[in-house]
């Protein structure tokens, strides 16, 4: 076991029980507790200089963009498109994430002179998380250990990473069949075509499309199934359902061809001489997701040379993913106009930038403006609100999570609606989402007035809570709920920059916002007029007594909200999908 001058680099709190006495520790989550004599620094993010930020932005830029061009320029050139490129902005966060990681350890081993290094967290083979922190600090860490002959010693956390859900064997057998009836709609019609498993955008603008007599087809990996509606003009087609047996064969080969390639894939020259040590971890990314991913991408190219040539329209909520982005260039071989659908509020710009369409459907007039401004392309914008919301009315949900249902109906609801850390800068620290979960604990612990229940995101990795028995009976914890249900149970929600918070709003529920205003985002609701910010627990506890026991002052934070969103966004009236569809529609 190392001993003197060890360091360790520490993810989970129980691994802390492994490390010896003296060694020196770095948290890596803020959920890891350690004695102020031992700990390295506060934080990982203490290690970067200002200088830092703008040379990993620019240095991300270019592996993103160059990963590929270190081999065949047409291993993944297919049906005239070349499909490694649709991976260049996943690839970021898993780019950007490596790089700082490369700063924090040479800068660690630099200060600290270690004999030996401790890790809890594994040399992953595979692909990176969604939103990555830190993920390649095992792989690093070993092997500038080797590198500098220091002793390494992994202390792995068998954490039980959940598996991702696949789809059921009945779902692939309905698909199978509404595939059939999908084919025979793209064979008999010039369709609107959608793409993604995103029922609740599609839907609605099926059912408007429909009044026309004219069909919706939604093309979606298998993996990713919806279910369909005729009635609405909705159909479905799996993507792997396209193709005859000459294209499938033809399809077959390029894949192997390309995976063989991506085995044997070195960095390119213009990546730089960093690129040979850090290329292992980002090399083993890229593998596993391409092998996951490139059979979507190349079926849709099938898709197109194949009925999918014949849609009027192309439709999309996102075009950040490698089969968005795929599927938007074959449609432009094809000429065949594109519109995506603005899928949440612009809190996270830097995605929203990379939007490629011919029009965009924005959720009001504000984020018109600001699509305009900013989008690389000359795309029409026009403020349509979101369909997804066209149903959305007080009383139509009632699917509560079973440990919200059981409170008693006249308990004070408080619902904070948490969110992953995202690293669109290298400078983003977990310590900051951190605290503003913090402030909502605080404001909780010496109340009694209401219960929280804190709705984690999906795609975060839930925390756990440091609570006493007192305040652990007034709080709950859900992450697969309906929102829209818990909203209208909840009197108040709080938020730090979520698409929940709008659809709060719309719900008429006051919103209070989780410290200071993020600089980068355009959304700003309390600057605006729209909803409350807490900055600190004291603000919050004050906040909150104040709606709890002023209906008045209620009512007001109700109004302020509502003249809010009249300002900034689209009606809510239930009209959304039509004009997205006269927006299609359009010249």
């Amino acid at each position: 076991m190392a001993g003197t001058r060890s360091i360790a680099f520490v993810a989970h709190q129980v691994t802390l029980d492994h490390v010896p006495a003296e060694a020196r520790v770095l948290p890596l989550e803020p959920t890891v507790s350690v004695d102020n004599k031992r700990r390295i620094a506060s934080r990982p993010e203490d290690f970067l200089r200002p200088e830092d930020d703008a040379h990993v932005e620019k240095a991300t830029e270019r592996w993103a963009a160059d990963w590929w061009r270190g081999t065949d320029p047409d291993a993944f050139n297919w049906n005239g498109v070349n499909l490694a490129e649709c991976f260049a902005f996943a690839l970021t966060f898993v780019v950007r994430d490596i790089l700082k990681t490369s700063i924090i350890v040479d800068r660690i081993f630099e200060r600290e002179h270690p004999e030996a290094v401790l890790c809890d967290v594994p040399a992953s083979s595979g692909m990176f998380h969604p939103y990555p922190h830190l993920d390649g600090i095992g792989r690093l860490a070993a092997s500038r250990s080797m590198a500098t002959g220091l002793r390494f010693e992994p202390l792995y956390h068998a954490s039980g990473v959940p598996k991702a859900r696949s789809a059921s064997a009945l779902r692939l057998a309905y698909l199978s069949v509404a595939s059939r009836r999908g084919l025979s709609v793209l064979r008999e019609e010039r369709p609107l075509v959608a793409v993604g498993p995103y029922r609740e955008y599609y839907e609605p603008v099926a059912a408007a499309w429909r009044r026309s007599s004219e069909s919706t087809v939604v093309v979606t990996p298998s993996r990713l199934p919806i279910r369909s509606n005729p009635r609405a003009g909705l159909f479905v087609v799996a993507l792997d359902a396209f193709g005859d047996t000459s294209a499938r064969r033809d399809l077959q080969g390029f894949l192997g061809r390309a995976m063989a390639t991506v085995d044997r894939l070195m960095p390119p020259p213009s990546l730089g001489e960093e690129a040979a040590e850090l290329w292992e971890p980002l090399h083993a990314d890229i593998r596993t997701r391409i092998r996951t991913e490139l059979r979507d991408l190349a079926f849709a190219g099938v898709a197109f040379d194949d009925t999918l040539g014949r849609a009027a329209h192309l439709l999309l909520v996102e075009t950040t993913s490698p089969l968005a982005k795929a599927m938007v260039r074959f449609a432009r071989l094809k000429r065949i106009p594109t519109t995506v659908v603005q899928h949440g509020i612009l809190a996270g710009a830097f995605s929203y930038k990379q939007t490629e369409a011919d029009r965009v459907a924005a959720w009001g007039a504000a984020d018109a403006d600001w699509f305009r401004r900013n989008l690389r392309s000359s795309a029409r914008v026009e403020p349509t609100g979101s369909p997804r919301y066209d149903g959305l009315r007080s009383g139509a949900r009632t699917r509560l999570p079973a440990v919200v249902a059981r409170l008693p109906p006249s308990t004070p609801l408080v619902m904070f609606a948490s969110q992953p850390f995202v690293q669109d800068r290298a400078w983003r620290s977990p310590w900051d989402r951190h605290a503003a979960l913090e402030i909502v604990l605080s404001s909780v612990m010496p109340r009694a007035r209401f219960m929280l229940v804190i709705k984690w995101h999906p795609a975060e990795r839930p925390e756990p809570l440091p609570l006493d028995g007192r305040a652990a009976t007034r709080i709950v914890t859900v992450q697969q709920a309906d929102t829209f249900a818990l909203i209208e149970r909840s009197r108040i929600v709080l938020a730090v920059s979520s698409t929940v918070a709008l659809e709060a709003m719309y719900l008429r529920r006051p919103v209070v916002f989780i410290g200071p205003p993020d600089p980068d985002s355009p959304f700003h609701p309390p600057e605006q007029g729209g909803g409350c910010r807490a900055e600190t627990a004291a603000d919050l506890s004050s906040i909150l007594d104040r709606l709890l026991g002023d209906r008045g002052h209620y009512n007001r934070v109700l109004d302020g909200q509502a003249a809010f969103l009249a300002r900034f966004y689209a009606p809510l009236d239930g009209r959304a999908a039509e004009r997205v569809v006269g927006l299609l529609r359009g010249g």
